[in-house]
């Protein structure tokens, strides 16, 4: 009988991606919902983009998550094996919000959108 390793790790990083809430069911006929993060754990310079899945009751845990909230997460690693491929999953486990987003209104946005129209502009008037 061989031994079985499962260990529960730790990661953080800045979310990018909050995918949109799955849902679906299994041919056994079991209902299944699905939410994925997408987690830079890198830096500016090397980002390093990593896909968080939660799985069914975990899928709770990730509401309220937003793109550039910076969070904390436990995760198992799920590999598999087809055709001589192999594959290896992060399974989030649990996830917690260290710092949220800076809440950003409407007129902020068209503030910068304006400032970015200038800049580009700018850049028509350059001579080469």
């Amino acid at each position: 009988m061989t031994k079985q390793y499962t260990r529960k790790f730790t990661a953080g990083g800045i979310v990018t991606v909050v995918e949109e809430h799955e849902t679906g069911t299994s041919r056994a006929g079991k209902e299944w919902r699905k939410q994925v993060l997408i987690v830079d754990t890198g830096t500016e310079r090397y980002p390093n983009p990593i896909k968080v899945t939660f799985w069914n009751d975990k899928v709770t845990k990730t509401m309220g998550i937003r793109p550039k909230d910076e969070v904390e997460f436990d995760f198992y690693l799920r590999g598999s094996e087809f055709n001589d491929r192999y594959k290896v999953e992060l399974n989030g486990d649990d996830v917690r919000i260290i710092a949220k987003a800076p809440e950003v209104d409407d007129e902020e946005e068209a503030q910068d959108d304006d400032l970015s129209a200038d800049i580009s502009d700018e850049a028509d008037d350059m001579p080469f």
